[in-house]
């Protein structure tokens, strides 16, 4: 089976599942704007901007999206059946595409992400079907994306060899006198080169020394030193699946007291697989 009929038949099982989930939870529908809930029930890439996109997923029939024009052509390697409905730069065009995409609907329960959901979105939904009500639907999407399908699953291994497969890359290239600046730098040419998306899952923290003491700690022009422990935080991107990866490196010999720390971690994280 090709990937894409993979795909295919792996957003038609996360409908059907979502559908369920919309009766259970008395919803009519659900409108999803730009969010990892769009990427997992449409398995294209949308990022907040000024220009709103929703998608509005009911309990039957085909979904149906709005989005802006110079977003259209994303739909022509789309996997799944949609009502698309565009609308122009014009901002009084924005309205109309909404009140379409929602007709039929006033009145109706419809669930939103109040964690993702803009006033922007939010002011055109309300528009669109003045006697809906908007409620939260968090509950349902959430607990149909904590179980993960085939797709997933390899998405998220992929992710994870990119960032593996960076690291392994960037270390040969340490050496005394290279700063954390410089190796997180290339750190990320290498996921980028390797196929992880620009949208890292966070900035990969690269700690020298006393600074990997700091759980959180920013790369610094701090330099590599002899004795000194390496500390790299980081994660790739492939296709919305994050990767995170923390490991810790010696850069010659450190003090013995380090050794031991280092061996009580392993027995604790051995101990509690």
């Amino acid at each position: 089976m090709s990937s894409t009929a993979v795909l295919a038949q792996a957003l038609a099982g996360r409908h059907a599942r979502l559908r369920t989930a919309l009766n259970t939870y008395g919803l009519e529908a659900v409108a999803i704007n730009a969010s990892p809930t769009l990427g997992y029930l449409t398995g294209l890439g949308f990022h907040l901007s000024e220009r709103p996109v929703i998608a509005v997923f009911g309990t039957e029939g085909k979904p149906t999206m709005v989005v802006p024009e110079l977003e259209s052509l994303k739909f022509e390697k789309a996997s799944f059946e949609v009502d698309l409905i565009t609308y122009s730069e014009s901002v009084d065009s924005w309205q109309r595409a909404f009140t379409h995409a929602l007709d039929g609907r006033d009145g109706t329960r419809i669930g939103v992400e109040p964690r993702w959901l803009r006033v922007l979105e939010l002011r055109f939904l309300e528009a669109a079907v003045p006697e809906a009500s908007f409620v939260s639907g968090e509950d349902a999407v959430a607990n149909l994306r904590m179980q993960k399908d085939v797709v997933e699953l390899d998405m998220m291994k992929t992710a994870t060899r990119i960032a593996q497969d960076a690291l392994m890359a960037t270390l040969p290239k340490l050496q005394a006198g290279t700063t954390e600046i410089e190796a997180a730098s290339e750190l990320i040419q290498n996921m980028l080169r390797l196929g992880s998306g620009g949208e890292l899952p966070f900035q990969p923290i690269v700690a020298f020394g006393e600074n990997s003491a700091n759980p959180h700690a920013v790369p610094t022009d701090r330099p590599l030193k002899e004795g000194d422990l390496a500390l790299f935080d980081w994660g790739a991107n492939y296709q919305g699946y994050f990767s995170d990866l923390t490991r810790t490196f010696t850069f010659g010999e450190v003090e013995p007291e380090l050794h031991e720390i280092g061996r009580l971690v392993h027995e604790a994280n051995t101990a509690g697989r």
